[in-house]
């Protein structure tokens, strides 16, 4: 990412504009100079996908399963998903918790994504996605490309 782009959307909540990625010294607060959407997961999401009729809807597709569907039932989720697709997990008032990227298969039809805990200050690229199906109430996959 360069650092002297200059900077085309409204500063603060830029899920939406070409520069949903920027990181500059014009977007506040200066300490911490990246878009919502960058740093934010539920920001991230609504760049790509709708939320409550509001969204960028850059991704080819969005798609919502709850956790108890994909406990019953994982082969949708994937079948749909391939490297570099995106998983985001939700909790029950709608705010996305978190983000993971398909990174690869595993044994008895999981998939293998990759994420960083900034609690744990860990970056993690062989996790099963089976073992995060409750991690909150539902998860939206979002396909990138068809």
């Amino acid at each position: 990412m360069s650092r002297g782009l200059a900077f085309n959307g409204t500063k603060g909540q830029n899920r939406n504009t070409i520069d949903w990625y920027y990181y500059g010294p014009n977007v506040p607060p200066a300490t911490n100079p990246r878009t919502s959407s960058w740093t934010g997961a539920h920001q991230f999401r609504e760049h790509f996908a709708v939320i409550n009729g509001v969204g960028g809807k850059k991704a080819y597709r969005a798609t919502k399963y709850t956790a108890t569907e994909l406990a019953a039932n994982f082969q949708p989720i994937y079948n749909e998903l391939y490297r570099g697709d995106l998983v985001q997990h939700v909790d029950s008032t709608g705010d996305t918790i978190h983000s993971q990227i398909v990174n690869g298969y595993g044994p008895g039809n999981d998939l293998k994504v990759a994420q960083h805990s900034i609690t744990g200050g860990t970056w993690n690229k062989n996790i099963s996605l089976k073992s995060y199906v409750a991690y909150g109430d539902w998860m939206v996959s979002i396909k990138i490309k068809s």
